[in-house]
This record gives C-alpha cells, sequence and structure tokens, in this order.
C-alpha cells in the first residue's frame, strides 16, 4: 500500500514530528519512515499505516496514496 510522502510531510510538520519522533511515536522503525518520505513508490503494509496514521491522529485514508 502506498503512502503519498507529500500528505505525510505535511502531517508530520504539524504535529511537529520528525522521523525520529514519529518512528517512537508510532512503534515503527526509523527506516520505514524514511523510506516512505525520500521515495514517492514506497509501499507500507497496513499494520505501519495504521500505526503511522495514530501517532499523527489522522485517518489512514489520508496518507494512503490514490
Amino acid at each position: 500500500m502506498g503512502i503519498n510522502n507529500k500528505k505525510l510531510k505535511e502531517k508530520m510538520l504539524s504535529g511537529c514530528f520528525n522521523v525520529k519522533t514519529l518512528s517512537e511515536a508510532a512503534g515503527v522503525s526509523r527506516s520505514t519512515i524514511s523510506r516512505v518520505l525520500n521515495s514517492q513508490g514506497t509501499s507500507c503494509n497496513m499494520q505501519n499505516v495504521g500505526k503511522i496514521a495514530r501517532a499523527l491522529s489522522c485517518d489512514p485514508m489520508e496518507l494512503i496514496k490514490t
């Protein structure tokens, strides 16, 4: 499942998250967050999408690339 890295960056900025703090809040590795941020076609499993969305206080559908 692809995450829209532009939307992820926007959510991170609005929540004052950097890669390290989002990684800690979501319980996913920093490399996973970095991989999604730095490439346009990176996929992420549904469990990690949910964890990231929960940490950002948003609906997972807001992050999914359409």
